[in-house]
């Protein structure tokens, strides 16, 4: 499993991508209608308000803006409504077409959300109430002037105008053609009222700028600390399966002849297999639950410098440490995780390429840097002194990770002896008065 095949930012569901880019041609109709039927709604309730008023003879200066507030007040409280925005915004996508980024909007949780709810909810009403009175007047007058040259003669004069006269002839068609033009122009007018509805649903429904760079610097932030998690992973089970290996084949060949030997070396085994799985567990439960928040501590630090070396040595190689620990309290966490771990990668590596052979490892502080070594010879004519030329795996991925804490890896090659060296920035020591 990868960082990246983890799930990111918890959310809502990813919306269906059927019918999203090229919805069916009545489903924007069917939306911009809803919005006519809300408005005519209001519209009633407006119309009974006014009514009253004006039958119990309340003056205009009383009757208009108890209207006006009737008329604002009641869809601008809808509008507020959390729920209205997540609504809305699927009404949207499955009617409009309209994609919000592959991720529905759910309810608005902010004032700024809330008020573009409002913003988009009265531009719906608007819409709707448009869309209602192009389809009636589009209704009337396309089927009066169909109708016609049917109509005309029997003294049903539909059309009040005073050019409208039947020939009887090819004449007539003018009626046809007439209709057939404010059908188009009622089409257009349609699609211009969709086109404009589609253009403010991502703003005013959508995440804002500001909530989209959030979301991203968290994605991003949940990202880098999986990929970290995962370099954990890779680091402990890699060294912890070198030291089973070897522990295993030293518990092998003492096993007739040392007996004692044999229990010491399974017993190392034992040891390290257990705080590999601890550590494997930790790191599979954060990636595993979104919720739980990282460990603010490495799962290991210098500190735990001692029982590396230690569990390492029980592996048969020879381990010479230089450790000037003192002054190093005030190391951060990362820094002191990250040292870790490029010791261990140089332990592992000796214990992979140098078995049986002494190994050196240096670390100490030089003012405002950390230095650490891990030396050890390596068979000029063997192929893993060749394979190692370049570094692994293990060590290319250090050499990333420390770059970002602003610091250098570097391994190399010389007169027998296998060197890896980094050099890490440290907090500067403060000088006693």
């Amino acid at each position: 499993m990868t960082p990246a095949s983890a799930s990111t930012v918890q959310g809502p569901r990813a919306l269906p991508r059927h019918g999203q880019r090229t919805p069916r041609l009545l489903l924007p109709l069917v939306f911009a209608l809803i919005g006519a039927a809300l408005a005519l709604s209001f519209m009633s309730i407006d119309l009974a308000v006014a009514s009253a008023l004006t039958d119990a003879d309340q003056p205009a200066s009383v009757v208009w803006p108890l209207v006006a507030v009737v008329a604002v007040v009641p869809p601008t409280l809808i509008g507020l409504i959390p729920a209205v925005r997540q609504v809305e915004a699927t009404a949207v996508s499955s009617l409009l077409g309209t994609d919000f980024g592959g991720r529905l909007p759910g309810p608005a949780r902010t004032w700024d959300q809330r008020w573009r709810s409002v913003t988009w909810f009265w531009g719906h009403l608007t819409a709707g109430a448009a869309v209602g009175a192009i389809v009636v007047v589009a209704t009337i007058f396309g089927s009066a002037l169909a109708a016609g040259p049917f109509v005309l003669d029997s003294g049903d004069h539909i059309l009040d105008v005073g050019w409208a006269e039947v020939t009887h002839g090819w004449r007539d068609a003018v009626y046809l053609v007439a209709a057939a033009g404010v059908l188009v122009v009622a089409a257009v007018a349609l699609l211009v009222v969709v086109l404009v509805l589609r253009s403010l649903a991502p703003p005013l429904l959508g995440p804002s700028v500001s909530e989209r760079i959030a979301e991203l610097d968290t994605q991003t932030t949940q990202l880098v600390e999986r990929t970290r998690l995962a370099r954990e992973l890779h680091d402990s089970v890699g060294h912890a399966l070198s030291v089973v290996v070897l522990q295993s084949a030293a518990a092998r060949r003492r096993l007739a002849r040392d007996p004692d030997g044999a229990a010491t070396s399974i017993a190392a085994v034992e040891d390290v297999a257990k705080r590999a799985l601890t550590e494997l567990d930790e790191v599979l439960g954060l990636l595993r639950d979104e919720d739980r928040p990282a460990a603010k501590r490495p799962l290991h630090g210098l500190d735990s410098l001692e029982s590396l070396i230690t569990a390492v040595r029980g592996t048969g190689l020879s381990v010479e440490t230089d450790l000037r620990t003192a002054g190093l309290a005030d190391v951060p966490p990362v820094v002191s995780r990250e040292a870790y771990r490029i010791v261990q990668e140089g332990l592992t590596n000796a214990m992979r390429h140098a078995p049986g052979s002494t190994v050196t490892v240096r670390v100490g502080r030089d003012r405002d840097r950390l230095q650490i070594s891990v030396a050890n010879p390596v068979d000029a004519q063997s192929r893993s002194w060749r394979s190692r030329e370049g570094g692994g795996r293990g060590i290319t991925g250090m050499r990333e990770r420390c770059r970002i804490l602003g610091g250098t890896v570097t391994s190399s090659a010389s007169r027998g002896t296998w060197t890896l060296r980094a050099d890490l920035p440290l907090p500067a020591v403060k000088e006693q008065m």
